[in-house]
């Protein structure tokens, strides 16, 4: 018999679970850790596409992974929604956002039938607060956007200074003294103050490194990152040349449609141009996309 309930995590410690792969093997034989390199193989590709399919079956579970077989934070994360939303124990969903995947959580996200009644019920239960967030995040996405689109057209005063009305409120929301480079700022303005996305350090907003870091390790607000095909309005993308947007549509015919600040509307600079601007520009200049908590 399979054994199912809140203990998973002190009643699935395989020996040397964590380590190797068999080549090939597609069952579950071991636990799943956060590592450097990622742990791969065949059954990290499996679990992939059970988490894609539970998340289409579950309501109100956002969680699409690529299934390249490779157990990183988008992983990890995914998992933790999807057992939130199967019904999991909170010692069972605490062991996972601790970043240690047990074979019996593995198993139950993929073979859902094995759920206990104690589970299923539990999954019944959280359904509103899963409501709840999802209604969250759409309509803190949707002011953020509709906040930004109000202020296209806005440029700094004098030009060139990094500062004046409104520039320096968003400036100083975001945590800086005086005039700096401010697309981080007029984001962290359009999600923080207008989204109500839940940030704790908005100062971090203001850096396209700090946003990189934090939205695939998913602290300081951040869900996780998405791939640039995945990103929808409200999320954050950076770019190669150091700046910062809004997403506020999807991505198509590969481009990446963002209102960004301290940019330009037109030949100016794409970085430092002193404009609240939109644009659709190539993929292939987007360094990551981060999903918030709003």
């Amino acid at each position: 018999m399979t054994k199912t309930g809140s203990d998973a995590a002190s009643t699935n410690q395989a020996p040397g679970g964590a380590g190797p792969s068999p080549p090939g093997d597609s069952s579950v034989h071991r636990d799943l850790t956060l590592t450097t390199p990622n742990i791969k193989g065949q059954d990290v590709k499996a679990l992939q596409r059970a988490v894609n399919a539970r998340a289409r079956e579950l309501p109100f579970t956002d969680a699409q992974l690529t299934t390249d077989g490779e157990f990183g934070s988008h992983s990890l994360n995914a998992c933790g929604r999807v057992a939130f939303a199967l019904g999991l124990s909170d010692a069972d969903c605490s062991v996972l956002s601790g970043g240690n995947l047990v074979q019996l959580t593995q198993q139950l996200i993929r073979n859902p039938e094995r759920l206990s009644e104690a589970q299923r019920q539990r999954a019944k239960t959280r359904e509103p607060e899963l409501k709840r967030r999802h209604e969250a995040q759409k309509v803190g996405a949707r002011a953020a956007v509709r906040w930004a689109r109000s202020k296209i057209g806005v440029h700094e005063d004098p030009s060139g200074s990094n500062w004046g009305p409104p520039i320096e409120e968003w400036i100083t929301f975001t945590g800086y003294g005086g005039p700096v480079f401010w697309c981080g700022c007029f984001v962290a303005f359009a999600v923080v103050k207008n989204g109500n996305a839940d940030v704790p350090q908005r100062i971090r907003l203001g850096f396209d490194e700090y946003i990189n870091d934090d939205a695939h390790g998913g602290r300081n607000g951040f869900q996780r990152a998405v791939s640039v095909d995945e990103a929808r309005p409200g999320d954050i993308a950076t770019f190669s040349f150091h700046h910062i947007g809004l997403v506020v549509g999807r991505t198509r015919n590969g481009l990446i449609h963002t209102i960004d600040g301290n940019t330009s509307a037109s030949d100016g600079s794409s970085n430092n141009g002193g404009e609240v601007a939109e644009h659709k520009r190539p993929v292939s200049l987007v360094t990551c996309v981060g999903r918030l908590h709003y």
